[in-house]
């Protein structure tokens, strides 16, 4: 859904920093990928990922992964945010806001005081063939945090009456602590939407 409580909410864009557990490191050339059974996803984290990847946890539940670049920070919630990192994660929940398309509930709050090229870049992000809707929020201390949403899962007529919604939203997220940053952070991001899967749960 900066990162350390929660992948705790940073800004308008809902990139949410877990409470996580430790999950063996991520070997820069391994290339191993990540699943989650439940959610019905799982993710590859491209090049030299500086500390481990952590699990996204919810009141102790897995809900997807995420990791460090430019920082050895390690997933307690306690540790300092990084003053030249990045992150990139995902994050898996179910749709109880009855959201009929993605990214509903940011549309029309992101905050794109970015280069106009950056902007176009990030307005373009989507996971691989699936439906989706991309934020950039810049904080006030220069984080940029990006978000791309999609729907998926069962279909779901009860939440909303009268509508048939997609059960679960994944949210996969960009958090760069330094805006000079976002451009090769970009690469990276880019190549784990494009090598996320996401298939109906267990």
């Amino acid at each position: 859904m900066g990162i350390g409580d929660r992948m705790r909410r940073l800004g308008v864009c809902g990139l949410v920093l877990f409470v996580a557990s430790l999950l063996p490191a991520a070997s820069a050339h391994a290339q191993r990928r990540y699943i989650n059974d439940e959610f019905g996803l799982s993710v590859v984290f491209h090049g030299p990922v500086a500390g481990r990847v952590c699990e996204g946890l919810s009141g102790g539940h897995p809900h997807g992964f995420y990791a460090w670049y430019g920082s050895s920070r390690g997933c307690s919630r306690d540790d300092d945010l990084p003053q030249s990192a990045a992150a990139i994660g995902i994050y898996a929940s179910y749709n109880s806001l009855g959201a009929q398309k993605a990214g509903g509930a940011l549309d029309g709050r992101c905050n794109f005081s970015l280069p106009t090229h950056i902007v176009k870049e990030i307005k373009a992000l989507s996971f691989r063939g699936r439906p989706s809707f991309a934020c950039a929020s810049k904080q006030r201390d220069g984080t940029i945090a990006l978000s791309v949403v999609t729907l998926a899962g069962p279909w779901d007529d009860e939440t909303v009456p009268g509508h048939r919604i997609r059960s679960i939203e994944y949210e996969a997220s960009l958090v760069v602590t330094r805006p000079q940053d976002i451009a090769r952070r970009m690469a990276l991001f880019k190549a784990f939407l494009h090598d996320a899967r996401i298939r109906a749960p267990r």
